[in-house]
């Protein structure tokens, strides 16, 4: 199963699978049934965005734009950057295990291969 989600950013940390809530028609409890098992997440910073965007692990404590995992990079004006591929090494990967930081109405792509 493939499955691509939008999450729009809030300026403050939020779990990528809040971008399942965003999809017309799913409800809370839908979402998090959805939070499926993942071969691979990919991360794609959307062409319009202005700032900088941190990824971060769900475990790992703070994610602050000085304390995270990895930055998406501030796109060239309509041309998309290389996606952040992060591939399920040790058991799936899902959603929720990671957490973003951007600014407020700035997007962030996400491509999930299922497991």
């Amino acid at each position: 199963m493939v499955k691509h989600l939008t999450l729009t950013l809030t300026g403050a940390v939020q779990s990528l699978s809040d971008a399942y809530a965003t999809v017309t028609g799913v409800t809370a409890e839908q979402a998090g049934a959805a939070d499926i098992a993942c071969q691979a997440i990919l991360l794609q910073a959307d062409q319009g965005n202005a700032n900088l965007v941190y990824i971060g692990g769900a475990g790992d404590g703070t994610l602050t734009s000085t304390v995270f995992g990895f930055q998406l990079a501030i796109p060239v004006t309509n041309i998309p950057n290389v996606p952040l591929v992060l591939p399920a090494y040790n058991g799936p990967l899902r959603a929720s295990d990671i957490k973003v930081l951007g600014t407020n109405a700035q997007k962030l792509h996400a491509l999930l291969i299922g497991a």
